[in-house]
């Protein structure tokens, strides 16, 4: 890919992943095809739609908004009348269950992938003329990972 084409490929990336819009409002808003969106949604060995639930469950601070609502529910439990009934109990129990297997579900392709993310998020910003450059780069070692 060139480098405005790569350019294209991490925007729509972008706002298929971080966004949740859908192949047909990003071939509107970028002005590609829907066919040439669905053919890179696939490129890459953390497909697009992985790469959304990913995002969504780590990249927002999932765990540690479930982690926040676990602690705020189970210190409301023990606040109402300082005792914790049974329901309660069981409700803790699988909220906490929860939590570890979230926890179990992160490997380093996810943890590279939202790095990654994140990075790409600050080059847009911070260097707007070199972001063609380090697209190219960031796209390169997601392939290189996946070996």
């Amino acid at each position: 890919m060139n480098g405005k084409l790569e350019a294209y490929y991490i925007d729509a990336r972008d706002l298929y992943v971080k966004k949740g819009m859908s192949l047909t409002e990003i071939s509107k808003a970028l002005n590609i095809s829907t066919k040439t969106l669905g053919k890179w949604k696939q490129k890459e060995t953390i497909d697009w739609d992985t790469a959304r639930k990913n995002y969504l469950t780590i990249g927002l601070g999932g765990i540690s908004n479930i982690e926040e609502l676990i602690y705020g529910r189970m210190k409301e439990l023990t606040e109402k009348n300082g005792m914790i009934t049974k329901d309660d109990l069981d409700i803790i129990r699988q909220l906490r269950s929860l939590l570890r297997e979230m926890r179990g579900e992160i490997d380093i392709k996810k943890a590279v992938s939202i790095a990654m993310d994140k990075f790409t998020d600050f080059i847009k910003t911070k260097y707007p003329h070199k972001k063609e450059e380090w697209f190219t780069v960031i796209a390169e070692f997601f392939v290189w990972i996946g070996k």
